[in-house]
């Protein structure tokens, strides 16, 4: 049930006017200035005896949208996934952001903390995609949402987790990954049934050229749909605005292909 509800109004742009308007990128401060109007809520659902938390936005119009699950990196929910949450909206889709810290610190635990970080580095991976899973299955329930047309995007951790989400629900039909770690979803992939977008830094640290590239083979090794993108120069967590890493151009570019890889497979 909702706990807290909060309603946010601007010029009503349609779906696609808004699309073109803000070239299908995040632009940070820039992010809600020109919008459809949206309906955001804080929900609490259950995974098993657990309460999990949500940040849940979808347009204010009457009509079912398909859903998508949005997987924070590890800080949990910020402004930042906040506004990714809410830019889907604005695009048109009813978009539920999973709070991952919610087994530790509570289905209200805020993101950007040092217990957050902390919360989520205890969480295992079974209960994680367990508790994505609930999240799936809530969203699937609203009666705004198209339960046949659900797709999740992540970003670090939350790109690890997206894939992994994608591998174990089959009725996950469009996944997108920012610069996840994919090595513990290859065994699982022949169980996938997901579009799978994929976005890439060249100079990532923590994630190797060839370790892209070994997904890309995986996926398309088991007769996968993908498109996975490498971008020269761009570094982990180059789509986070503000963030040491993030590259402009790279993240209005990936940002633009996700909502397009969403419109191709969710609407279709």
């Amino acid at each position: 049930m909702a706990e807290e509800k909060r309603q946010e109004e601007s010029s009503a742009l349609s779906r696609r006017e808004f699309l073109a308007a803000t070239g299908g990128a995040l632009l940070a401060a820039e992010v809600l200035t020109a919008q459809a109007e949206i309906t955001t809520e804080n929900v609490t659902f259950k995974s098993g005896d657990v309460s999990i938390g949500g940040f849940l936005c979808r347009p204010k119009q009457d009509g079912k949208f398909p859903g998508v699950i949005v997987i924070h990196e590890n800080r949990g929910i910020t402004d930042y996934i906040a506004d990714v949450t809410k830019q889907l909206a604005q695009a048109g889709y009813a978009s539920l952001a999973v709070n991952l810290c919610s087994r530790k610190l509570g289905p209200d635990a805020a993101g950007g903390t040092e217990q957050a970080m902390a919360a989520l580095r205890e969480l295992t991976t079974e209960d994680a995609v367990k508790d994505l899973g609930a999240g799936v299955d809530y969203l699937k329930k609203q009666p705004f949402v198209r339960a046949e047309k659900i797709g999740c995007v992540g970003f670090c951790y939350g790109g690890r987790m997206s894939l992994l989400l994608a591998c174990h629900r089959k009725d996950i039909s469009a996944c997108v990954v920012f610069y996840g770690r994919p090595a513990d979803a290859f065994p699982l992939i022949p169980n996938l049934n997901a579009a799978v977008l994929a976005n890439y830094g060249e100079v990532d640290g923590a994630i190797p050229v060839a370790v892209v590239k070994e997904l890309e083979e995986t996926l398309k090794k088991n007769g996968k749909t993908c498109d996975i993108k490498i971008y020269p120069g761009a570094g982990h967590a180059f789509h986070r605005p503000g963030g040491n890493n993030y590259k402009e151009d790279a993240a209005k570019d990936a940002w633009a292909r996700t909502l397009g890889w969403f419109e191709k497979y969710l609407r279709g």
